[in-house]
């Protein structure tokens, strides 16, 4: 080879490593900083140490691939909206997050029909650690005629005050306020007009959405999946959003809607809890989960309680099969305390297919129904088809039904009715919701925290139950956990049954309290021993004591079993180890691999037990378990749970009964905290509670002093 060629050769590898070179520099991501309380527009915005001010300026930027945008934990900036502009990708999307330690920063424009963050047309953006207020909309997803866009992340957020106070036109359909509103819309094929519900004629606007770990406050809905424009959706039609991944959201005192979803193909959705719904006016009614044109899509685990009709007077549901869907599974949901059916199941835009509702518990629905066939556990129109079974219904009000009609369309197994017996005033929908119970004579009542207060006016106060319980004579044993604050030391049970419908002091039984308690009670009444408890209990009455004065009550029962559940080796002091032991074993638990017992001191270094000198550990997906003997009614698991801190990251885990998912939990510290599950209902007899492991990394939780209430 020549000296020439040698030099050329040369001279083409400087080029490539040149070219390289330059190409790597245009990939190169930046940080951008952002601070309303130190920033400054003319900044670079490269450093925290000269941080832009203004989201206009944000706003007026275009980003790339792994770039991050992040603003100033502590600041707020209002009268400001953002629009980002720039694409990121699934390998490597763009981030809007914070900085600093303290407060979430907050985006808060007070500006009618105002978007705190909107973007239009894009994929490839992770937004996170923000809090969003005062304004119609949180975040703004837009896809007008745009397809096959992919990757937005949303987690760990705040959203305030996204209502109708900051919307010009409420009533109007389609022109919602919501924590998380996702747009499309899609030109109808060749242009003619076709149907809205035919997944076949629709692109992919949005392939990979996610939203998870976040809270919304007084927000008329959460999310909403919807058109582009106001108007019904039918009348136009819109491009699917696909493989959509949403788990543990909370929504408290929203207005019509919990969480909103059209136009969803394939997706995953755990752990949404709804708590409290109907502060809104609209002529649209008000759901907690609400599910229309959309396949493939399972919910599993969660809690929609306290659903209220708004002054409209309209529906005022748990979950809403709205129509026109297929393949939707429901599962391991608690739906309580709704003004009217618990779960609809409805044909608007056409029937549902294929749907399955299995293992869900649905109480004290029917509370204030608006018209004659809400007053029912499931409200049935339409012949849609799927599956219901192994579902439980727990009535607190005689007068209300399980279903208002059963086509045979629908497949119905293992679905069981049971009549109120017990009543633990957790959920309330205001101060008055008694579960049914009415102050009768000389008494007042405020439900707070789960907890029922009785005053008394006079010397004869009393309260009674819901008439047509409907109980079986074989629950003798009634049980209360009350704290009583007067120098009375004794109350009284009366009851009726369908063969004799009347109070007496021959139907009743005293037992003795402790005056002027300062802390709670248990008390057991066998009301077995007294003649006339037999056949079918229709009605209960409790005269709390006989004077003036005030006493509070956690919760009373009806069961077939004096004693309470009797967990086997609850503090995990078996086997006993010098450090640790792995599964499998047996000791009360049985524990599989990667799950077991340490003790104070191990090499896992966790804080000292709270019960005794060992904890149970739970790694990987791994799971233990045991069988309890439980009594018919209303339980909850609770335990004492911390994470590992020297070695790995934080464990979520599972806690299930028998096979239904009863809470999902990840431990964020060291310490050990109290944590408690959803309430289920049992049946009386055997049952399994497991923990279950829910992540795949080398990961740790520690359990202890697990109890089933």
């Amino acid at each position: 080879m020549g000296k020439k060629t040698v030099y050329l050769l040369g001279c083409a590898a400087f080029a490539l490593l040149l070219l390289f070179a330059v190409r790597s520099g245009e990939a190169a991501a930046a940080t951008y900083y952002v601070s309303d309380s130190a920033g400054n527009d003319a900044n670079a915005g490269t450093s925290s140490a000269a941080p832009w001010k203004t989201l206009a300026k944000v706003s007026a930027a275009t980003f790339s691939p792994g770039d991050q945008i992040l603003l100033k934990t502590g600041d707020t900036w209002t009268g400001q909206t953002l629009t980002l502009h720039g694409e990121g990708t699934v390998a490597s999307p763009i981030t809007l997050s914070a900085y600093g330690t303290g407060a979430k920063p907050v985006i808060a424009p007070g500006i009618v029909d105002a978007i705190c963050i909107s973007l239009n047309g894009l994929g490839g953006w992770n937004i996170s650690g923000l809090e969003l207020q005062n304004a119609m909309t949180g975040i703004m997803l837009t896809y007008n005629d745009v397809y096959d866009k992919s990757h937005i992340a949303i987690d760990n957020m705040i959203f305030r005050h996204m209502n109708h106070t900051y919307n010009s036109a409420p009533e109007t359909y389609n022109h919602v306020s919501a924590g998380v509103d996702v747009r499309g819309l899609q030109p109808w094929p060749g242009g003619v007009l076709g149907d809205a519900t035919d997944f076949s004629i629709k692109r992919t606007a949005l392939d990979g959405f996610s939203l998870t770990n976040s809270s919304f406050y007084d927000c008329d809905t959460a999310n909403f999946f919807g058109r582009v424009g106001t108007g019904y959706m039918h009348e136009v039609n819109a491009p699917a959003i696909k493989n959509v991944v949403m788990s543990n959201l909370y929504t408290e005192n929203g207005g019509m809607w919990g969480f909103d979803f059209h136009w969803i193909d394939d997706g995953t959705i755990s752990n949404l809890r709804v708590n409290g719904l109907g502060t809104a006016y609209n002529p649209f009614g008000v759901g907690g989960i609400i599910v229309q044109v959309c396949r493939n899509l399972t919910f599993d685990g969660g809690e929609l309680a306290n659903i209220r009709r708004n002054t409209a007077a309209y529906d005022g549901v748990g979950f809403d099969y709205e129509g026109a869907n297929d393949h939707i599974t429901l599962k391991n949901y608690y739906i309580h305390d709704t003004d009217a059916e618990g779960v609809f199941i409805f044909n608007n835009g056409g029937v549902n297919t294929n749907l399955t509702m299995e293992n869900n518990t649905i109480a004290n629905y029917a509370k204030s129904p608006g018209v004659a066939d809400e007053n029912f556990a499931v409200r049935i129109l339409g012949n849609s088809t799927g599956t219901v079974q192994n579902n439980q219904f727990v009535n607190f009000k005689p007068s209300a039904g399980t279903f208002n009609a059963q086509p045979a369309t629908l497949t119905y197994s293992g679905n069981a009715t049971y009549g109120a017996q017990d009543w633990d005033f957790g959920v309330a929908a205001s101060p008055a919701d008694y579960q049914q119970w009415v102050m009768a004579n000389e008494l007042a009542g405020n439900v707070s925290g789960g907890i029922l207060t009785l005053t008394s006016t006079g010397g004869d106060p009393y309260m009674i139950s819901a008439e047509g319980l409907g109980l079986s004579a074989s629950n003798r044993f009634f049980k209360i956990r009350l704290k009583n604050n007067t120098a009375a030391t004794e109350a009284q049970v009366f009851f009726k049954t369908n063969a004799d419908s009347v109070f007496t002091e021959a139907k009743s039984k005293k037992f003795a309290i402790a005056p002027n308690m300062t802390g709670y009670a248990d008390y057991v009444v066998d009301m077995g021993t007294v003649s006339g408890w037999s056949g079918t209990i229709k009605q209960l009455r409790l005269d709390p004591f006989a004077n003036t004065g005030t006493m509070n009550i956690d919760r009373i029962s009806l069961t077939n079993t004096s004693g309470g559940v009797t967990v086997a080796n609850a503090g995990f002091e078996a086997p006993v180890t010098a450090n640790y032991t792995y599964g499998p074993i047996t000791s009360g638990w049985t524990f599989a691999n990667y799950t077991g017992v340490q003790r104070n001191g191990s090499d896992f270094g966790a804080q000292a037990a709270p019960d005794g000198v060992q904890t149970a550990l739970i790694q990987h997906d791994a799971a233990f378990e045991q069988s309890v003997s439980l009594n018919a009614g209303m339980h909850t698991v609770g335990f004492k749970a911390a994470m590992r801190t020297n070695f790995g990251g934080r464990q979520t885990f599972d806690v299930f009964f028998d096979n239904r998912k009863i809470g999902t939990f990840s431990p964020s510290t060291g310490t050990f905290a109290a944590f408690e599950t959803r309430a289920f209902f049992a049946t009386a007899g055997t049952h399994v509670i497991k923990f279950k492991g829910a992540t795949t990394g080398d990961n740790t939780a520690f359990v202890d002093s697990v109890t089933v209430n």
